[in-house]
């Protein structure tokens, strides 16, 4: 029962970080913003957990937060990469898009699999869409690209970020 406790205090102490350094970024730090925030983030803590309760807390680890923000530089790099890939594909004379629905086994569970679901999602030329047969429905621009494996490899990623919560290692 301690141990629960003390989960629960971690994921509290958690969301009061996050949110007020969500709150900080979104107001520029500016002291009218954040004394504004002196009633706004304890108002999100608690209805964060009002809507997400720590029910599973006992089974929560918390993520490894240099391996995110190590991978920051790259997923800034491939969304640049994607954005001027979809412009050149814009812009071509004639358009040559080959658009696609694929399917793509993925391992991930759980909320590290909806995060693989946004992170594909964000990057220029693909959409996550759903699942089908226990695969990832993606909708991808061009279907000469693989987006199997870049996938494979966010996905390794978020099981480093998780620490591999999600396959119970």
């Amino acid at each position: 029962m301690k141990n629960h406790h003390h989960w629960k205090i971690r994921a509290l102490l958690g969301r009061i970080t996050l949110l007020t350094i969500l709150w900080i970024l979104l107001t520029g730090a500016r002291l009218d913003g954040l004394i504004f925030g002196l009633v706004v983030v304890p108002v999100a803590v608690w209805l964060s957990l009002r809507l997400m309760p720590c029910t599973y807390c006992t089974y929560i680890q918390p993520l490894k937060y240099w391996t995110i923000a190590t991978n920051i530089p790259h997923f800034l790099w491939r969304s640049l990469l994607g954005g001027f890939n979809v412009a050149w594909w814009a812009f071509r004379s004639p358009l040559k898009l080959r658009p696609a629905w694929v399917l793509v086994s993925v391992e991930l569970t759980g909320g590290s699999r909806v995060a693989l679901g946004s992170l594909v999602s964000l990057m220029p030329g693909t959409l996550a869409a759903g699942e089908s047969d226990g695969k990832m429905v993606v909708h991808v621009l061009d279907q000469s690209q693989s987006i199997a494996n870049a996938m494979r490899r966010d996905e390794a990623t978020i099981l480093q970020i998780t620490q591999n919560v999600e396959r119970g290692q």
